[in-house]
């Protein structure tokens, strides 16, 4: 059988995508909202997906054939989770505000006794159910607060807590992240931090030591996890219950967490940049290095667009740059009129849009470099969203205003509001 990859969305959609053949099997609105939560039974041709419009829905995999839907729990799910690894149709739904039921896959209902984790916390957005049988069960949970609780459902309380935010569970371990972004790994048994003898064990000591992150990118047997440290980014697979290092990547890394990035498919580079930061990395992914690092913006860099080796960069610092990437000296021109931040940036044909926080947009030419046009709007407090749609329309979002707007990109006329 082939590897599929299932993808959710914002606007409620769902996808199946074939990794063999790389190509999309379905796509459909499966929800009226955002899906917060999918489970695919460890066995069975079989997707969980809940959403915040108060649904959970059984699907056929990989062609997304709806089963069943489920009602009658309350409020934003956040997690979903199979109870068995056999043909058993059990699950569980956590939502946000803490509410906990147990479900038959063919019943339509939860069983008739739910539980609220009154004081654990509010505004989940992790939760894991460990099982000790049919009916007894303690869940974890978390905010992104660094905090983890582990919640007796049938005493109602919190046995006890873990200071370190919930990544997964695999097998009897518990893996988190503390402040610093370490690894934290407790027995789920009876909760001991055993950190250090997993990593010692485990050769994971150099790997996690100035580390920045980690992440767990499948469970159970064949599990892989990869470490983000300072220098490195590292590929382990579990085997026997051991984590064996496997391919490396990159000699230097980021140190904070990515805010925006790019990719040119016809040039195979990527550049990417960190949050608050004025730097911008650009990568060479089929030789996996650091090309460059582009320096030119004083502040904040906003929004990054690549194209055929000339790269377009927005900052909070008023200005645009243009770089040209195989040049020796990349910085090729700075575009400027803006008085504010500008936020957003976008492309269409041979035009350059840009979006500001003094709420006005301004085209300017790609051959030129010059502004054309410069409308001011009269709503919102400023643009934080533009996209383009071909090269006749684009569309822009305002703070506050959750209206999107469709732009001629001609005579910068509007033409729809949604």
């Amino acid at each position: 059988e082939p590897y599929h990859l299932f993808a959710s969305s914002s606007s409620g959609h769902l996808s199946s995508w074939n990794l063999e053949t790389k190509q999309a099997i379905a796509n459909i609105k499966a929800h009226l909202n955002t899906i917060s939560a999918m489970a695919h039974h460890p066995q069975l041709p079989q997707l969980l997906t809940g959403s915040t419009d108060s649904s959970i829905k059984l699907w056929q995999t990989p062609t997304l054939e709806p089963l069943r839907s489920f009602g009658g729990f309350p409020g934003y799910l956040c997690h979903l989770q199979w109870l068995t690894n056999q043909s058993e149709g059990r699950f569980v739904s956590v939502a946000a505000r803490g509410e906990v039921y147990f479900w038959d896959s063919s019943n339509s209902e939860p069983d008739e006794k739910g539980y609220k984790m009154e004081a654990a916390t509010k505004d989940l957005k992790f939760a894991y159910v460990l099982a000790s049988g049919r009916d007894k069960h303690k869940v974890l949970c978390s905010t992104n607060e660094f905090v983890t609780y582990v919640w007796n459902l049938e005493e109602k309380k919190a046995e006890t807590h873990l200071n370190a935010r919930l990544k997964t569970v695999i097998g009897d371990r518990i893996y988190t992240t503390s402040s610093g972004h370490q690894l934290n790994v407790y027995d789920s048994g009876n909760f001991s931090n055993v950190t250090k003898e997993v990593i010692h064990q485990e050769g994971l000591e150099e790997a996690f030591h100035g580390g920045i992150g980690f992440m767990i990118t499948q469970e159970g047997a064949g599990s892989k996890m990869v470490t983000v440290a300072s220098e490195k980014l590292t590929l382990w697979e579990n085997q026997d219950k051991k984590w064996k290092p496997g391919k490396t990547w990159f000699e230097e890394l980021h140190r904070e967490s990515v805010s925006d990035f790019t990719y040119d498919p016809g040039t195979d580079k990527l550049c990417s940049v960190e949050s608050n930061s004025s730097a911008i990395k650009v990568w060479n992914l089929a030789e996996g290095r650091i090309i460059t690092t582009l320096r030119g913006h004083n502040e904040k860099v906003t929004d990054l667009i690549i194209e055929n080796n000339m790269l377009y960069s927005s900052s909070e610092d008023r200005s645009i740059i243009v770089w040209k990437l195989n040049a020796a000296e990349p910085l090729h021109k700075r575009l400027k009129g803006h008085r504010g931040a500008i936020n957003a940036i976008t492309l269409a044909g041979e035009y350059l849009f840009s979006g500001c926080s003094d709420r006005h947009i301004r085209k300017w030419s790609t051959t030129t470099y010059t502004c054309l046009q410069d409308l001011e709007l009269t709503y919102g407090s400023g643009i934080s969203y533009m996209k383009s749609i071909g090269v006749d329309y684009f569309v822009t979002a305002c703070e506050e205003d959750q209206v999107l707007r469709v732009w001629d990109t001609h005579k910068m006329q509007l033409r729809k509001m949604y």
